[in-house]
């Protein structure tokens, strides 16, 4: 890598100043020693190459993260407070980053080009044409300035103004990542019960395991019949009598092939034989969210996923349609059922989970149908701050708790403090010692927090837990 790549495109560095320069040094050096013309020139030659590896090596220091709280304006009227971490700006070519708004939970990835002391970073997300420009880029100034603009809409634009943190980076939000899932497969089988002690036998291979739905539609007037189930060796498995929007649903094995039999009981009439299949299984161990939908009474929607660290994980239903509920269960991997609740819009489970263990999550319809979305909850990495004075984090879902490390350096009264919560939010703030033992718990809203007595060179954990409210929080650390 040349200079001009280690400083940016923009700044070239005088190449005879700094070759006359290491001369003038190495020259200092040798000057004063008694030595032969020979080893004078060896020794010049090993000590300009010793003297130019520290000067690139002193410049590759300068390749660092760069931290930036700041506002975005628009017109004067409106105003978002923002903070941004540039990764790196020594390959100019390829500069990466990320932003976020300090008062939603809004986690948006940057890339982007210096081009001489001109910045561009380009929102990294597939929905989003949006771009950051900072004409008049100093890595060393305390403050940039610039606009941000929506490239879809030109006259969209905000002025944008950054102060440099000497703080530690914020822990950044959780970014966002969501699917969707296919429609269900309803397939319909038509029929019609002409004469007394008709049986038509509809038969039906499962394509995997599963729960599976067979329900009479259209009969007419009180017209009903026996639905029945036989399994290959020609049992009967299961037997109801059924009318219009009545059936069975049945656990049946991946590629084993049922009969299901539609017998005349009560009337004379055609029909039509609803069957709802089971969806594949998706694993949602990546994901923060998806949207998906239940189509049939007693429709199950299986998941797995795969804890990435021991913590507590919350998986909540959104978007149900009008007083639609279902029920929203977790399994372990030995197949035991460890949580089930009937949940609405906004109501859900939160778990606590093991690493590297696989769990499977139910969604099965329980009044109505429609769709819904999933959302995911993940557990933050554990943070050490023993050498902080504070840190910014945040909440973005119901029961998050995130966890920090303190090793007290000497022994004493140590005070843990809340700070920037948005509005009425609130947050249990608890400290717990080595052994697990919680030794302190308060609920706490801004200015509000613990002062525990801590012991030099022991490890204590310190909770931030969801209480009241989603917020960004700052969290302040202090010795008495």
């Amino acid at each position: 890598m040349g200079r001009e790549e280690l400083w940016g495109e923009g700044i070239k560095p005088d190449r005879e100043k700094f070759r006359e320069d290491i001369n003038r040094i190495v020259l200092n050096m040798i000057s004063e020693t008694k030595l032969n013309s020979f080893l004078r020139r060896k020794v010049y030659m090993k000590c300009t190459l010793f003297i130019s590896f520290l000067v690139v090596f002193s410049l590759n220091t300068f390749a660092q993260q760069l931290q930036y709280n700041g506002i975005m304006e628009k017109n004067s009227s409106r105003t978002l407070n923002i903070a941004m971490v540039i990764e790196d700006t020594s390959n100019a070519r390829n500069i990466r980053g990320y932003y976020y708004y300090t008062n939603r939970n809004i986690h948006i990835d940057l890339l982007g080009t210096l081009s001489g002391t001109v910045l561009t970073l380009n929102e990294n997300t597939e929905n989003s044409q949006a771009v950051f420009l900072f004409r008049n880029f100093d890595r060393n100034s305390n403050r940039i300035t610039g606009t941000w603009q929506d490239i879809n809409s030109p006259s969209d634009v905000w002025t944008v103004t950054l102060n440099l943190s000497s703080s530690p980076a914020p822990v950044p939000p959780i970014p966002p990542n969501r699917i969707t899932i296919g429609e269900t497969l309803i397939e319909i089988k038509q029929g019609n019960i002409s004469r007394e002690g008709q049986e038509d036998p509809h038969p039906f291979t499962a394509p995997r395991d599963g729960l599976y739905r067979f329900e009479m539609a259209e009969l007419s007037g009180s017209a009903t019949v026996q639905l029945s189930a036989w399994n290959r060796l020609g049992d009967r498995i299961y037997l109801a009598n059924c009318g219009v929007r009545e059936g069975i649903t049945l656990d049946l094995i991946g590629g084993q092939t049922y009969q299901i039999r539609v017998t005349q009981y009560r009337g004379l009439s055609p029909y039509k034989l609803i069957i709802g299949h089971q969806k594949e299984t998706v694993d949602i161990s990546q994901l923060t969210g998806l949207s998906d939908n239940v189509r049939y009474t007693d429709q199950r929607n299986v998941y797995t996923f795969t804890a990435p660290r021991d913590g507590l994980y919350r998986f909540e239903m959104a978007e149900l349609s009008g007083s639609a509920t279902i029920q929203l269960s977790a399994w372990n991997r030995l197949g035991d059922r460890i949580y089930l609740a009937n949940c609405g819009n906004r109501e859900g489970i939160s778990l606590n989970l093991n690493r590297d263990q696989t769990y499977q999550i139910q969604v099965k319809q329980y009044r109505g149908l429609g769709p819904y979305n999933l959302i995911i909850g993940h557990q933050k990495e554990t943070v050490d701050i023993s050498r902080l004075t504070g840190l910014s984090d945040s909440i973005q879902y119901t029961d998050q708790s995130n966890v920090y490390t303190f090793t007290a350096p000497s022994d004493g009264r140590y005070q843990f403090v809340m700070a920037e919560l948005n509005g009425n939010a609130t947050v249990q703030l608890s400290a717990w010692n080595r052994l697990g033992d919680r030794i302190y718990l308060a609920n706490c809203g801004n200015g509000e927090g613990i002062t525990v007595n801590l012991i030099s060179d022991q490890t204590y954990q310190i909770q931030v837990k969801q209480y009241r409210g989603l917020s960004f929080y700052r969290l302040n650390i202090g010795k008495l």
